[in-house]
């Protein structure tokens, strides 16, 4: 049941429902190596990162957090632990690399204070609740998981969203249209099973994009003129669909393009000046057969594309990142 107010008496609750934190230092004093985090009055619970660690396959470079280096492997098992249910000031949840199975549970619609879920790189199946796109989420990776069915449309009205992925499940049917969420710098939809379908237009509406990923999505068609508008995207993933034609022209536009990925498609033409700083580059044409031979869900050691770029206020990669361009 969840409670009113979550006080750090709940940290003894929290240490019996994960006994590998039992031995670590008291949760609500800033530094421990639980990684949870209470408020300036050490009275509400507003963070919890339980991530698996040493990093497992799909997991990010090593990472540094403000207040707490994460030392232990907690390998969290079985469903999403119920004893997060009562922490109803909770802000952060951040469950991602473990071993978590079985659906998200309803629970969490009553955390109202949620604003950054992760849940990524675990075993979670079921269909995706519409009840997450109500949330105020600024933040959301599911990506690296089995969910199965549609994207809700309810997150077409996540408009608090800056980072997004449904990334390397098992969706099916459209993405529906997300072109309100005008915040959103970080969204991955590829390595999934949607009905085939042309690229949505109303990516290019996304102003603020800097990082998007539609690879192994079954899209087709030409490439949209209108994504040449996203000045500010640094990485574009687009590779195994079955995309035809050239780059557009308005790509010479993307001048802070330091990663492009368009292999496994059918395209052919020039790229266009300026783009990635080469205009002698030309895209190789494949076959439908080999194409579609590669469209499939990407396998669990590729897993670190689809996962999102962590905000830098909640900690900080170390990291160089360098033009690249794949094309072949």
């Amino acid at each position: 049941m969840t409670t009113n107010s979550t006080t750090s008496a709940d940290c003894t609750a929290y240490a019996a429902a994960l006994p590998s934190v039992a031995k670590a230092a008291p949760c609500c004093q800033g530094k421990n190596s639980t990684g949870i985090f209470c408020d300036s009055s050490n009275t509400f619970i507003t963070s919890v990162y339980v991530p698996h660690l040493p990093l497992g396959l799909c997991a990010p470079p090593p990472l540094t957090y403000p207040d707490c280096s994460i030392l232990e492997s907690f390998g969290l098992s079985g469903p999403v632990p119920p004893v997060f249910q009562n922490f109803s000031s909770l802000q952060t949840l951040d469950l991602r690399s473990n071993y978590l199975t079985g659906e998200i549970p309803s629970w969490l619609n009553n955390l109202k204070s949620l604003d950054y879920l992760d849940l990524s790189d675990n075993s979670l199946s079921g269909t995706i609740p519409s009840f997450l796109g109500s949330l105020k989420l600024t933040f959301c990776d599911l990506c690296c998981n089995k969910f199965t069915g549609t994207i809700p449309t309810s997150f077409s009205s996540s408009v608090s969203l800056t980072a997004l992925s449904f990334a390397a499940n098992e969706l099916t049917g459209k993405v529906p249209d997300l072109s309100g969420l005008r915040k959103l710098n970080d969204l991955r939809l590829g390595n999934n099973f949607y009905d085939p379908q042309t690229v949505p237009t109303w990516l290019g509406n996304l102003p603020n994009l800097q990082a998007l990923q539609f690879s192994s999505g079954q899209f087709y068609g030409p490439i949209p003129d209108n994504l040449g508008t996203l000045t500010g995207l640094t990485q574009l993933f687009m590779d195994n669909n079955n995309l035809t034609g050239p780059l557009p022209s308005s790509f010479a536009n993307l001048k802070s393009l330091k990663t492009l990925q368009a292999k496994g498609n059918l395209l052919s033409g020039a790229i266009p000046t300026v783009c990635c700083q080469s205009s002698q580059m030309h895209l190789q044409t494949a076959s439908p057969h080999a194409m579609q031979s590669r469209n499939r869900r990407t396998a669990p050691q590729h897993c670190r594309r689809q996962r999102l770029r962590r905000p830098a206020f909640r900690l900080v990669v170390s990291s160089v990142l360098l033009p690249v361009l794949w094309l072949l």
